[in-house]
């Protein structure tokens, strides 16, 4: 009986050992932490980039800053803005001053060659060969406008010695007018008209590279007869083209003009017409001008004819 109560006991001692033995085996451990919140992540990144940009303009404002200082170490010290402009204003009024003498200087030997080269010719007598080539300088048709005149031309008598020309004369008066803007100290217009004198030495005369010279043998202005008729006008001569480039006759021809039968006028009479309005030089006035008119379609229409490099 002992012995089985012995055997009962240390069998219940053995299943007891297994049981501990064989129990779970836990340690206590720490909770697991929680995963990072998306926005300070995000926030974070954001801060990184703006600390990294921040970084590049300090530098690229560095490496300016530098260039910059090195710049204004090489460069030399200007003068302050209101004396380089006065600088600036005395050179170009002082460029303009010499412009306009030296405009003047070349008026004064482009007239002497041309009433030199004009005067020989008129001596020899040049006269149109038999041949008639073509002048090859189409001068512009003249039209009705009053004010308009398409050519220079120089109408003088046989015998004449004083001949000015026309485009010469002209220039002159640009050169007069230049010259009284910087009296008056109207400095800017007196640059814009050296400007243009300057030009106009430099493109041999550009559109005034002819003049025309008229020596006339008979002549019968147009005269008045009452406020209403006239008496028509006529001219015969012969008429010479100058060429400024070349400084020479190139041209030559015979010429004959009548007036008009008729021209353009409207009579008010002095009773109903401003006292101011006096008919008679009115008249007088638009005769010349057609006769005139009538002395430039002459030439224009193919009465020059060319001749050789002479004269």
């Amino acid at each position: 009986m002992a012995a089985d109560r012995r055997r009962r006991c240390q069998g219940r001692d053995a299943y007891l050992l297994l049981k501990i033995v064989h129990a779970p085996y836990r340690v206590p451990a720490k909770p697991e932490p929680d995963g990072p919140d998306e926005a300070d992540a995000y926030e974070a990144l954001l801060r990184a980039r703006a600390a990294r940009g921040r970084r590049v303009l300090v530098t690229i404002w560095g490496a300016l800053a530098v260039l910059s200082i090195m710049a204004l170490l090489e460069t030399p010290p200007k003068p302050r803005t209101p004396e380089l402009a006065a600088v600036r204003a005395r050179a170009r009024v002082a460029d303009a001053r010499d412009t306009i003498a030296a405009a003047r200087a070349f008026v004064q030997r482009e007239q002497a060659r041309f009433a030199a080269t004009m005067n020989a010719v008129l001596d020899a007598d040049l006269a149109p060969d038999d041949r008639h080539r073509p002048c090859g300088v189409e001068l512009p048709e003249t039209t009705l406008l009053r004010a308009e005149r398409p050519f220079p031309l120089l109408v003088v008598a046989k015998g004449d010695r004083d001949l000015p020309s026309p485009s010469v004369a002209s220039m002159l008066a640009d050169v007069n007018r230049a010259d009284e803007h910087l009296a008056a100290g109207r400095t800017m217009d007196a640059i814009l008209h050296a400007n243009a004198l300057a030009a106009r030495m430099g493109s041999a005369w550009g559109q005034h590279r002819y003049d025309v010279v008229l020596v006339t043998t008979t002549m019968k202005r147009p005269v008045r007869t009452t406020a209403t008729s006239y008496e028509p006008g006529e001219l015969s001569g012969r008429a010479y083209l100058y060429d400024f480039a070349e400084h020479r006759v190139t041209c030559v021809g015979d010429i004959h003009a009548v007036s008009s039968r008729r021209i353009e006028y409207s009579y008010v009479s002095a009773l109903t017409g401003p006292a101011a309005m006096d008919e008679g030089p009115r008249l007088s006035a638009s005769l010349d001008e057609d006769l005139e008119r009538q002395i430039r379609r002459a030439i224009s229409r193919g009465a020059l004819v060319a001749i050789d490099g002479r004269h």
